[in-house]
């Protein structure tokens, strides 16, 4: 009776990992390579009813981790108030193997809240040898980089509507159509259309064209 009740209490315990692992959309730890498919955009707006928060004094990576796990997303003010040096903080988790790919993802995420030079070329460092997973993320952050590093995002752009992923690829044009106001993407997307293989890309290409900036 004791063993049954121990097998039951173990086999709950799998199974409740696994809901818990797809909750967070991070991937079962037999599986450690990440779905391409990038995660929902994080509520990191502030909305009119958030508290005013005081910027930390203290470095604290630790709360720097947990706020990124937090399931209602997060704010650059939340952020602010939990730890000094945040964007140094961040690519420190994405660089670090040993961290679960949830934190790596979100600390992608949270790199567009701190749009410097420094952070641009972080991205822009790591971008073209990321997995396609991370990739995707990473250009979901660049747009806003266009007012201090927009002269350099053409190049990018141009590098990743050319890349061999078709995921990429898509991401590249969303990427473009969102940047159209600040940069002449519309000329990259017109020459991508002509040679794009995949119907999809086409199509997203051929929406963004006809969409009014």
């Amino acid at each position: 009776m004791k063993q049954d009740i121990q097998r039951g209490a173990k086999v709950a315990a799998i199974f409740m990992g696994i809901a818990v692992a797809i909750l967070w959309g991070v991937p079962h730890p037999a599986a450690q390579e990440l779905s391409v498919r990038p995660l929902p955009e994080l509520n990191m707006a502030p909305s009119a009813g958030d508290p005013v928060l005081t910027p930390s004094a203290m470095y604290d990576p630790s709360r720097v981790r947990t706020l990124l796990m937090h399931i209602h997303g997060f704010t650059q003010a939340q952020l602010d108030a939990v730890s000094t040096d945040i964007p140094q903080i961040l690519t420190a988790l994405i660089d670090d193997p040993d961290e679960p790919m949830l934190i790596r993802r979100q600390a992608i995420k949270a790199l567009r809240l701190y749009p410097s030079e420094e952070t641009f070329r972080f991205i822009a460092d790591r971008l073209g040898s990321s997995s396609v997973a991370l990739q995707v993320l990473y250009l979901g952050s660049l747009a806003a980089f266009r007012e201090t590093s927009g002269e350099e995002l053409m190049p990018i752009l141009e590098s990743m509507l050319d890349h061999q992923d078709v995921v990429v690829r898509h991401t590249a044009v969303g990427l473009a159509g969102r940047l159209r106001l600040a940069l002449n993407t519309e000329s990259l997307l017109v020459d991508r259309l002509s040679v794009e293989p995949d119907s999809g890309v086409r199509q997203a290409i051929q929406k963004q064209l006809s969409t009014t900036p």
